[in-house]
């Protein structure tokens, strides 16, 4: 690291230092940084930014701000553990080394973290250069009436919803709101649906997956979010023309939606990545989250499906495809 800092373990109390940037010293006092000129890029959560686009003085009042969080004992860390929803700040040096800060919330605390795991306490003023978003949840349920429509439709010309389902909707949803002709549509769903089967067997070689417990929370939530008398009032109509229910469509999409919320996850991990300072796909050095997702699709997981498992997928679509050509349900 480019700053000072001690790390207390347990079973023998010693000095550690650890990092990827430059270590000057060693000491059990506050953090130390190098002078804000030798910053070239700081980066504050997900978004990038050159100094040359952050207010000097700014910069120089973060920097005496991080220096300034107090360094804490390890029997008062014992109870302090990091929250998922923690935010960060990178701070990048002319010599491409760099520094990470975790920060997060204890009940009315905020709290400072380095990549070694040292923490410390006074860090409110995170929140001078870093807005976190209260009282957010994302809804899951939340489709436009008209695509539900079209979607409950198809679903009951469908015994089980699979690929071919997906394929015939993709196409269907680019034409009527997309606008494209018939053609296009085919070429952009088979496409789209070939990198998204691509990107869940690489999921799942990572690892990545959706459990039937949290795919049961997952449908709950759904349940939930419907049970809200305004969300109900716009829906319930659709669903009772449809003649079937929400419970029951859900478990008629039971696997498609796992399949989209392990691609979910997969996403998720990427931006923390990127969240933490690991914003490069090879030698590329991406300037946002979707940037590096997109790279990291295009230069890591395409090229990690093996041939055999490509000219699969590619082999479902095409018949896929036949299958939509000679039977053209509409």
């Amino acid at each position: 690291m480019k700053f000072k800092y001690c790390l207390y373990i347990i079973e023998a109390t010693f000095l550690l230092c650890t990092g990827c940037g430059k270590i000057e010293d060693v000491s059990v006092e506050n953090v130390q940084l190098p002078a804000p000129d030798t910053i070239s890029e700081l980066q504050l959560n997900l978004t990038k930014i050159s100094v040359d686009d952050y207010p000097g003085g700014k910069l120089v009042d973060l920097v005496e701000d991080i220096e300034s969080a107090e360094p804490m004992d390890s029997k008062d860390v014992e109870n302090i553990q990091r929250s998922e929803d923690y935010l960060t700040i990178v701070l990048r040096y002319e010599d491409d080394s760099q520094d990470t800060f975790y920060f997060f919330q204890n009940e009315e605390e905020w709290y400072m973290e380095t990549e070694a795991g040292t923490f410390y306490r006074n860090a409110e003023f995170i929140q001078e250069y870093i807005t976190k978003i209260e009282g957010t949840l994302e809804t899951e349920f939340a489709p436009e009436p008209e695509v539900l429509r079209l979607c409950l439709d198809l679903e009951n010309k469908y015994d089980t919803l699979d690929t071919q389902y997906v394929f015939t909707l993709g196409v269907q949803i680019d034409m009527q709101f997309h606008g494209m002709a018939e053609e296009e549509a085919i070429a952009s769903t088979k496409s789209s649906l070939i990198e998204k089967y691509q990107i869940y067997q690489y999921a799942l070689q990572c690892g990545i997956d959706i459990s039937d417990e949290e795919l049961d929370q997952i449908l709950k939530q759904y349940q939930e979010e419907f049970a809200d008398d305004a969300v109900r009032s716009e829906y319930e109509t659709i669903y009772e023309e449809a003649g079937t229910t929400l419970q029951e469509s859900l478990e008629k999409n039971r696997e498609l939606i796992r399949i989209e919320k392990t691609i979910k996850k997969l996403y998720q991990k990427l931006q923390n990545d990127f969240r933490d300072g690991k914003t490069k796909v090879g030698n590329k050095d991406c300037k946002d989250v979707n940037e590096y997702y997109l790279t990291y699709v295009e230069e890591i997981v395409k090229k990690s499906i093996g041939e055999t498992e490509q000219k699969k997928i590619e082999k479902s679509l095409e018949d896929v495809e036949k299958y939509y050509r000679d039977s053209k349900i509409e």
